[in-house]
């Protein structure tokens, strides 16, 4: 927003009286300052020029000021325009109770007080100078946060372009948005209506009551279940979907393919259930080599013991301890 110069458009037809409060206002203060010498001439500036403040001679030919405000005040652009009444009648209270029923802001009588005229110009210029930086400080606002708003709605779109799940916002039949990750999804679906919500959840195999909640903007809560309109042979898709209420009967739906972890998860189950079939064997195995290695064993160490009861030489008795020895440390290992 660019600064302009107060501007007053001054209309008086004597071209003398013009010249005067030019140059005094020009003496005074940094102003542009437009002229008139009738009332047509001010509402042709007024086409064509915006100005801040008129200083309007009542007595003019053809038109004199009351009538020329008040066509001024009939224009909506420049009804807001301060007029200030210049009159050299003495006799002007009724004619003042006339300016000020137009609107004008002050009345001012010939010959006029140099001083006052500049003070009140000088009051109205300082008024429009704070209205601008006000406006100009509101103007910036309005500019930061429409540049916010447009870098939110990039993100945001940003977002939901590059979202990995599908996702839909319903309300009712229609459909208010999709991202590529559902339309990606739902490309195997030939002739689908994206513009339908039913289809968008038949296609998705939403049952019939899921269909309804979405539709009625209460939602409902997420699940995983295979998607059979996938299904090639044993090999299926599996989804995670579910529709989360919003406002004014709004729902998003949320759509994940699942497929690869589910496959995942199904290879853990197996690999487990073979780990603990693999476990189970083996402690079969170690179980019956425990009891087949454990009979002969415990025969030994019963032969060993019978022959210790009997007649042995010196020598013998060395062996025997050495079997019964050697016998029991092999026991303790099986255990």
């Amino acid at each position: 927003m660019t600064d302009t110069p107060f501007t007053i458009l001054i209309a008086d037809d004597n071209p003398n009286n013009l010249f005067t409060l030019e140059t005094l206002i020009s003496a005074h203060m940094d102003a542009q300052v437009l002229k008139a010498e009738d009332g047509e001439q001010v509402l042709t500036t007024l086409l064509k020029e915006k100005p801040d403040l008129i200083i309007l001679d009542v007595q003019m030919p053809r038109m004199d000021g009351f009538e020329c405000a008040k066509l001024i005040r009939q224009r909506k652009a420049d009804r807001e325009i301060p007029i200030i009444f210049l009159t050299a009648s003495v006799h002007s209270a009724e004619a003042m109770n006339r300016g000020l029923d137009l609107g004008a802001v002050d009345y001012l009588r010939k010959p006029i007080d140099d001083r006052v005229l500049i003070n009140k110009i000088n009051g109205f210029a300082q008024v429009v100078s704070r209205e601008r930086a006000e406006q100009k400080v509101l103007h910036e606002k309005v500019r930061e946060t429409s540049l916010e708003l447009q870098r939110s709605e990039a993100l945001n779109a940003e977002v939901v372009g590059s979202m990995r799940r599908g996702l839909a916002v319903l309300r009712g039949s229609a459909v208010l948005l999709t991202n590529p990750a559902l339309s990606h999804l739902l490309s195997i679906c030939k002739d689908l209506d994206f513009s339908d919500s039913g289809a968008i959840l038949a296609a998705l195999g939403c049952s019939a009551e899921e269909v309804e909640a979405a539709q009625e903007g209460v939602g409902f809560s997420a699940r995983e279940s295979a998607w059979d309109i996938s299904r090639i042979g044993d090999l299926v898709s599996w989804l995670k979907l579910g529709a989360q209420p919003l406002d004014d009967g709004r729902v998003m739906l949320l759509v994940e393919d699942i497929t690869e972890r589910k496959l995942v998860e199904r290879t853990l189950t197996e690999a487990l259930a073979q780990a603990e079939a693999a476990s189970r064997a083996k402690t079969e195995f170690l179980g019956n080599m425990s009891h087949e290695v454990r009979t002969p064993l415990n025969g030994i160490l019963g032969i060993a013991e019978l022959l210790a009861k009997g007649e042995t030489l010196p020598a013998q008795e060395r062996y025997l301890k050495l079997l019964h020895d050697s016998g029991h440390r092999l026991l303790r290992i099986v255990d």
